[in-house]
């Protein structure tokens, strides 16, 4: 499983594209799928401080230990792709 700096190292290196992103938790396991127009933003969007975040979605990122995304052509094709 990825260690914290490798969470970081791969939220500073994610695409501008299209996309869907996976978080998973300390076990490996598939814990949230999302689609983004801008995987980057996106996905950083969950990890800012000073985000005023929904108690739900606070919890579900203390839980991330890894990610994982996959660049689409489109999103239409992110979004086929995420469900």
């Amino acid at each position: 499983m990825a260690t914290s700096s490798d969470l970081q190292s791969k939220l500073a290196h994610l695409p501008g594209s299209p996309g869907v992103y996976l978080f998973k938790n300390e076990q490996g396991e598939i814990i949230y799928i999302g689609k983004a127009t801008v995987l980057a933003d996106r996905v950083r969007s969950y990890f800012q401080k000073g985000t005023d975040h929904s108690l739900k979605t606070s919890l579900l990122v203390s839980h991330v230990a890894d990610l994982e995304t996959m660049v689409t052509r489109s999103e239409l094709e992110a979004l086929i792709l995420e469900s």
